[in-house]
């Protein structure tokens, strides 16, 4: 009994999640690729992706706006997709992590083919791939390493 009402309490929770998010789209698998759909099941982007992150919000300084933002994999290579599947980060990068500086602010460390790492935001590079590593340290600092200093 204790079971049952555990697992109903998990999905009623998920279900608030969803419905307080204005952007409620959630990965589905169509044989290696990964898309979107919307909570109905409704694809709303095609399966193209061997790899996908949930959506996240993000502050958008060029819109002045929140967009909702995923970390996708495209031909072995990473990129930043908009909820409707247009590319805010081009997929040309070898990885991409998200930083995030305040509830709806965040950073991308991405590295490209050579190794070497840059920050950016939603639509352009703050600091082009030059480093050898970059790494945060305390809240809105980061530490950056290059030729081993």
């Amino acid at each position: 009994m204790q079971k049952s009402l555990l697992i109903f309490n998990i999905f009623c929770l998920s279900v608030v999640s969803f419905a307080q998010s204005p952007v409620a789209l959630i990965p589905y698998c169509k044989g290696n690729l990964w898309g979107f759909s919307d909570i109905s099941g409704t694809r709303k982007t095609p399966a193209l992706f061997e790899r996908v992150s949930l959506f996240s919000s993000d502050y958008s300084r060029k819109e002045n706006k929140i967009i909702y933002c995923a970390i996708v994999v495209k031909n072995g290579n990473y990129g930043v997709i908009d909820e409707n599947n247009n590319f805010l980060i081009q997929p040309d990068f070898k990885s991409i992590e998200e930083e995030y500086l305040g509830e709806n602010l965040k950073l991308f460390i991405i590295k490209n083919k050579y190794n070497n790492y840059g920050l950016s935001g939603l639509s352009q590079i703050i600091l082009q791939p030059a480093y050898d590593s970059i790494e945060r340290v305390e809240s809105d600092y980061f530490l950056l390493r290059k030729n081993g200093k």
